[in-house]
């Protein structure tokens, strides 16, 4: 009978992994009529690459060095004078002295990559064969390196994770490898930036209504940011008539030589590529009312009709409005809706509508005044005239509006929010919408004759009268003949 015999570092169990390249093996027997002992290594395949025979009893140990790293089996078998042999189990032996290898591959996030979504991908290679598991750790710096997910693998099957992060943050991750023998190996830190939120700018414009050649102060485009602290604003300026925006500075701006509607354009973009861009108008016409304060976007086109002051009851005070041309907006025109995001508590909105019913095209002037504000209760009330009528919208409310009382609806009225007393309102059209449109025409008797032929008549009576004219005065100058003999 053979035995394996444990000594401190030698004959290991069955199955054992260890890191060394030597495997030392130990036995014991029992043989009065012995003859010899032969020690075999065998590699993966079976294959005998080392049998070791002694002729002597003593022998009964022996060391195999200079092992690569690999799985190894062994075994011992003694033979007696009488040819009689014993040989003992077959033992197991994994050798492995390697660190696992692990590193990013194509399609993983880069190190120091800005992020607009809430995902970061992990894609990686692992070279190991004696596995014990993957982890992956995420943590975010933003949070004091708290750990936000930590995830294990016990299989190579997979070699790709996808964490879903929860918001903004500068986060830290990093795949660390262990085999069974406790051998570890981990990526470098890879950080990256998610920053989901576009800044936020803020400037402001006064006056909104001025005449040619006055002055307008441009406010400073201020911008802020959660994740860039060197985020920038920018200015810039599309003037009346024109169709592209030119670099502004902030402070005095007094090229309003040309009326009509200015719209100036204060930008933001952050180093993860959000943007953001506020627009403001103010309008320059002759004969228009300086002051006012400065309104939200919504593009504008060229100059808008002249400025009417409209009078409105507010209570027992009476407030003068100069209206906000709606049509001046290049949004309504393409867009059919136009947003204005700074609406003030008396301010009044102008445009025009042609009546279903109307066979001429002539447009009917209406109005939308902002009536109230009240931010508490998240709530503004708008009057719309011509033919008043009272609507109270909350906050990412909806109305329509018949303008014209003929059971279609004709406007549509949106509350988008309320901010420092100030109502971000949208106005858009519904249905088959009439623009207005000019006819140049007369009225006799209740029937309609074009202009132009009018004055084609008057042209004509002209002509025949003028004829007429030349005629009669022809007939008057026939020369008289005056005899010689009376010739003086």
């Amino acid at each position: 009978m053979i035995t394996f015999v444990a000594t401190a570092n030698h004959s290991l169990a069955n199955d054992t992994n260890i890191s060394v390249g030597v495997i030392r093996v130990n036995v014991s027997y029992t043989e009065t009529n012995f003859d010899n002992v032969t020690f075999n290594l065998l590699n993966s395949s079976n294959a005998n690459i080392n049998g070791t025979k002694f002729n002597g009893s003593t022998n009964r140990a022996i060391n195999f060095s200079g092992l690569d790293d690999g799985v190894y089996r062994l075994n011992v078998t003694v033979v007696d004078t009488a040819n009689n042999s014993n040989t003992s189990d077959q033992r197991t032996i994994r050798i492995d002295t390697t660190n696992p290898l692990v590193n990013h591959t194509t399609g993983s996030v880069i190190n120091n990559t800005n992020l607009t979504v809430a995902s970061i991908f992990v894609n990686y290679t692992v070279t190991e064969t004696n596995l014990a598991n993957i982890t992956f750790v995420v943590s975010n710096a933003s949070n004091g390196s708290q750990i936000f997910n930590t995830s294990t693998l016990f299989t190579t099957d997979r070699l790709f994770m996808n964490y879903t992060v929860n918001g903004d943050g500068n986060y830290t991750l990093n795949v660390t490898v262990t085999d069974t023998l406790n051998h570890r190996n981990m990526t470098v830190n890879r950080f990256v930036t998610v920053d989901l939120v576009a800044p936020v700018v803020t400037f402001s414009v006064s006056p909104v209504n001025l005449n040619p050649v006055e002055a307008v102060t441009i406010g400073s485009c201020v911008a802020t940011d959660r994740m860039d602290p060197n985020v920038q604003g920018i200015l810039s300026i599309k003037k009346a008539g024109q169709s592209g925006y030119t670099s502004v500075s902030a402070g005095s701006y007094t090229d309003t030589n040309a009326e009509g509607v200015y719209t100036v354009r204060c930008t933001s973009d952050d180093f993860a590529g959000n943007s953001v861009t506020l627009e403001k108008t103010f309008t320059v016409a002759g004969g228009g009312v300086s002051g006012g304060s400065s309104g939200g976007g919504g593009g504008s086109s060229s100059a808008p009709g002249p400025i009417v002051k409209k009078s409105l009851m507010r209570g027992a005070a009476e407030l003068e409005e100069t209206p906000v041309s709606i049509e001046s907006s290049e949004a309504w025109d393409i867009e059919g809706s136009v947003q204005y995001a700074a609406a003030t508590p008396g301010e009044v909105y102008s445009f025009s509508f042609v009546p279903l019913a109307s066979d001429t095209g002539v447009a009917e002037d209406h109005s939308i005044v902002i009536s109230n504000v009240d931010e508490e209760a998240g709530t503004v009330t708008l009057i719309i005239e011509s033919d008043p009528q009272e609507i109270t919208l909350s906050i990412g409310e909806s109305k329509e509006v018949d303008l014209d009382s003929d059971g279609v609806t004709d406007l549509l009225v949106t509350l988008n929010g309320i901010t420092d007393g100030l109502a971000d309102v949208t106005f858009a059209k519904l249905g088959d919408w009439i623009e207005p449109k000019e006819v140049l025409s007369s009225t006799v008797e209740g029937r309609t004759i074009d202009t132009w032929v009018w004055i084609a008549s008057g042209v004509v009576v002209l002509l025949l009268v003028v004829l007429l004219l030349v005629k009669i005065f022809s007939k008057k100058a026939v020369p008289v003949t005056v005899p010689k003999g009376r010739r003086r």
